[in-house]
């Protein structure tokens, strides 16, 4: 009766969750636990429905699983049924059995120097003198250095201490429910912990009575995994998780030996070095062949670690050398040629990189190469990072990625890659933490005093950009400077192949005056917690656009096709098939007017934009979704306009095109700087035909009095409704009179009231003001009140115009630029891209040449400006 009653509960409460008015746009934070949390419909992704089903097909049916690549595995779960007919198949044998002495001393070197007492016992039969002569010689052997035991501070130790009298009083050193199963390594930790800071052996027979009860009840498979990832029918021996452990076994096996002396059970003791053997067989049979992702590189270092640290295995040198190949394979393979890593989550990036340096000091000491390839793109990993870096230092939650602190990753990535390769611009970072240089300098370098002397003799530097492209990443950063104050945006252009990337196009990231303002919401739970299933790993989760509430596909053509960077602007253009699925394209442009704000557009046209062979309604209901850190937010129902209430920094998100839209408030589960909490996030909210638009400026501001912003909307020239229609807007912030046009058709003339324009994306910045500031992009035309601005013999891809009523005009391109004519009137002096360029005038005009003065003093071809560097699709 009880539990009828509860179950009646239960369902009230659901109905309840779901036929909620806010349902459209509302997730409530009930736990970031394993737990099952209600989760509204719009966060259901179409590859994971409510009640995550898994799918059984027969194209899974293939020959090997080394076959399954990271795009397969992203899309697809497994049965228990598949995985019994897979093992039926290809045949299974679920573990192997305890080692024997015998088998144990069969893999060692009896050669070895130091083993000489071992190899006489077992040439008698006597297996427990040789498990004896074994553990007095692991007990003397001298040690590599770089098996340093990072300090334990008094108040880790006190922790330790009290967690660990729980583990023993509560009994949980031997147990076979699965919840204290899973984290019996854990508890292996504090009791580890424990003993290193009291040396009491009650800590160390506890953590060995652990260590026994896990190597007896859960026995590694007789053979490798059908599944090298998605191996969830054996929990305790994912290679992942294998690896973790053998590294911790590593590392313990020092203090463990050490502490033979004061009367450890020695047969429990020799069973550890018999599970790093088995570990080391056990992950060689997950590896033997190369395979993508990160999981690998892990179980490389771990390998070679592994035949580094016991030198007396057989197979110490093999592995040692397999493992190193892979890794320089994964190097290879998986760091695009902008530094980036394939994963597209910049937290793992910094895991795979952390392996890599791990490798690598054991390779050193070892003499084997390392190959210029391979530090080549390994130090590209470190100068992508610079590139990224917001002004706080932290790490991005953008795919599986945490948020991060301030510092959070420069601190074990910049540091380590200063002191790696003293560089200049890295240092610039890391002397911001000069703690934190000679930990990572103890930690990580064998020859600490000779690392530490060559940093302190480089000179830091400021990197000599601001805003770039990773163009392999598909990542755009906008900033004005390296201050901390400087206004900056992550754009992510839904590069998703990975497994561990989101579907996201478009998304981004802001800090302004030295605070994060909008992000995305970050790791807000494990994997398989349904927090992080239903809400990170889905669009609603992010700063783009929602389409019929569903999440967009993974593993589709996004690509950034146009960039530009120059004195006064940044521009990005980027297009998605991610719901091409349901009749949309999804188009996102964001230009950014130096240093004051942003303008992010959308444009979601139906299949006939893009001549689809389908048919669909073309009805859709669409959501502009932005994601804030704690704040409270301000909104104006006239005008739509948001603005955060922050003690140091603030944003004002105002829709241009405010009486098209719908506002919707919530929020969410977002991670900070300080955990989980519930933040605001707000919805755009449209419904149509599939060709609408959006058009949001965001500008970011220092204190708490908002800022003046006023919005009118120009006339423009009409066209179907099918394309994209032409905007104009007048923006008054700031203290001046801006211009924003947006053309339908950049190829066909447009009216913007008193402007006509031909091209994709007209601004201008002072638009009052004799010194104007003129951004034009695929562009040959443009007209202000009825006189000729700027015309050009082809279309100029991107151009700035600056200062057109002064005696220097300024222009910054990569285009050709022979025969542009420009209203400039008293010019006396044309600078293109920093150089002196030459020209003729006609009246009011200039008119330039083909080549530069430059070029023909010089003979040297025109190199343009760095900071002007640009990438077009």
């Amino acid at each position: 009766m009880t539990r009828t009653i509860l179950t009646l509960v239960l369902i009230s409460f659901l109905f309840c969750v779901y036929s909620s008015p806010e349902d459209d746009v509302h997730y409530t934070l009930k736990s970031v636990d394993e737990v099952q949390i209600p989760v509204p419909p719009e966060a259901i992704s179409p590859f994971e429905p409510k009640d995550v089903t898994y799918v059984d097909e027969p194209l899974l049916e293939l020959d090997s699983d080394w076959n399954l690549d990271v795009k397969l595995l992203s899309k697809y779960r497994y049965t228990n049924k598949f995985v019994e007919r897979w093992r039926e198949k290809h045949g299974y044998t679920p573990t192997r059995p305890v080692m024997s002495e015998e088998e144990f001393f069969n893999n060692v070197n009896l050669n070895h120097p130091g083993l000489e007492a071992v190899k006489a016992a077992i040439a008698d039969g006597d297996f427990i003198i040789a498990r004896d002569k074994y553990l007095s010689y692991q007990e003397k052997r001298a040690r590599p250095i770089h098996l340093k035991f990072v300090n334990i501070s008094k108040e880790e130790g006190e922790a330790a201490v009290k967690k660990a009298d729980n583990i023993i009083a509560e009994q949980k050193l031997h147990t076979s429910r699965t919840e204290i199963r899973s984290y019996l390594f854990s508890f292996m930790g504090s009791l580890e912990r424990a003993y290193l800071h009291t040396k009491d052996i009650k800590y160390a027979n506890a953590w060995l009575e652990m260590f026994n009860h896990f190597y007896v009840t859960n026995r590694p498979p007789a053979q490798r995994p059908m599944m090298y990832i998605c191996f969830r029918w054996e929990p305790y021996w994912s290679p992942l998780g294998s690896s973790g452990r053998a590294k911790s076994l590593c590392k313990s096996e020092r203090w463990l030996i050490q502490a033979r002396k004061l009367g450890l059970d020695e047969n429990l003791i020799f069973i550890v070095y018999k599970s790093i053997l088995e570990y080391a067989q056990y992950l060689y049979s997950c590896n033997d062949v190369f395979m993508p992702g990160n999981w690998q590189t892990n179980q490389c270092e771990t390998l070679i670690k592994i035949g580094a640290y016991f030198p007396s295995f057989k197979q110490a040198q093999f592995l040692r050398e397999h493992s190193w190949k892979l890794m320089q394979e994964h190097m290879v393979q998986e760091i695009y040629d902008d530094g980036t890593h394939i994963e597209n989550a910049i937290n793992y990036a910094i895991a795979v990189n952390r392996h890599n340096m791990g490798a690598v000091r054991i390779i050193r000491k070892l003499g084997l190469e390392i190959p210029d390839e391979f530090s080549s793109k390994w130090k590209s990993m470190y100068l992508s990072a610079i590139k990224i870096i917001p002004p706080t230092g932290s790490s991005i939650a953008m795919g599986d990625g945490s948020f991060g602190a301030e510092g959070s990753l420069v601190k074990p990535f910049l540091i380590q890659g200063a002191l790696e390769f003293g560089d200049p611009a890295m240092k610039y970072f890391a002397e911001k933490y000069p703690d934190d240089v000679e930990k990572i300098a103890e930690d990580q370098f064998e020859n600490t005093s000779e690392v530490l002397a060559a940093y302190n003799k480089v000179k830091a530097e400021k990197p000599s950009f601001t805003s770039t492209l990773l163009p392999d990443a598909d990542w755009a950063i906008m900033r004005t400077s390296w201050d901390k104050n400087s206004p900056y945006m992550f754009f992510d252009g839904g590069r998703d192949e990975a497994w561990h990337s989101h579907p996201d196009f478009g998304s981004f990231n802001i800090w302004a005056y030295g605070e994060p303002l909008i992000t995305e919401c970050g790791n807000v739970g494990t994997y398989s917690a349904d927090i992080s299933k239903r809400w990170r790993k889905q669009t609603i989760g992010h700063n783009t656009v929602m389409v019929d509430s569903r999440s967009m596909r993974k593993c589709v053509n996004n690509r950034i096709t146009q960039w530009w960077t120059g004195a006064n602007y940044d521009y990005v253009d980027a297009k998605s098939d991610g719901y091409r699925w349901i009749g949309v394209l999804h188009n996102r442009r964001v230009l950014f007017v130096k240093p004051g704000y942003w303008i992010v557009t959308d444009f979601l046209p139906g299949p006939s934009y893009y001549n689809a062979s389908f048919q669909t309604s073309g009805y859709h209901e669409f959501d502009w979704l932005t994601h804030f850190q704690p704040t409270e937010l301000t909104i104006d129902k006239d005008t739509k306009r948001i603005d955060t209430m922050n003690e140091s920094a603030n944003i004002a998100l105002v829709p241009l095109n405010a009486d098209e839209v719908q506002l919707k408030e919530s929020k969410g589960p977002t991670e900070t700087t300080t955990g989980v909490v519930e933040t605001p996030y707000i919805s755009l909210h449209r419904e149509g035909m599939a060709f609408v638009q959006f058009q949001v400026l965001l500008l970011a501001y220092e204190g708490t009095k908002a800022p003046d912003i006023k919005i009118n909307r120009l006339t423009a020239d009409n066209i179907d409704r099918v394309h994209r229609q032409n905007v104009g807007y007048e923006i008054a912030a700031l203290g001046r009179k801006d211009i924003f046009l947006e053309s339908s058709n950049p190829k066909v003339l447009t009216s913007f009231g008193d402007y006509k324009f031909r091209g994709a994306v007209a601004h201008i910045r002072d638009a009052e003001e004799k010194n104007a500031h003129y951004l034009l992009v695929n562009a040959d035309y443009f007209a202000s009140k009825g006189k000729l601005i700027f015309s050009a013999p082809q279309t100029i891809k991107a151009i700035e115009l600056s200062a057109t009523e002064s005696t220097e005009l300024k222009i910054i391109t990569e285009s050709d630029v022979s025969g542009i004519k420009i209203y400039a009137p008293d010019v006396i002096k044309v600078l293109v891209n920093d150089k002196e360029h030459k020209f003729s005038r006609d009246g009011e005009y200039v008119i330039l040449g083909s080549t530069s003065l430059s070029s023909d003093l010089n003979g040297d071809e025109v190199k343009f400006n760095k900071n002007s560097k640009h990438n077009f699709g």
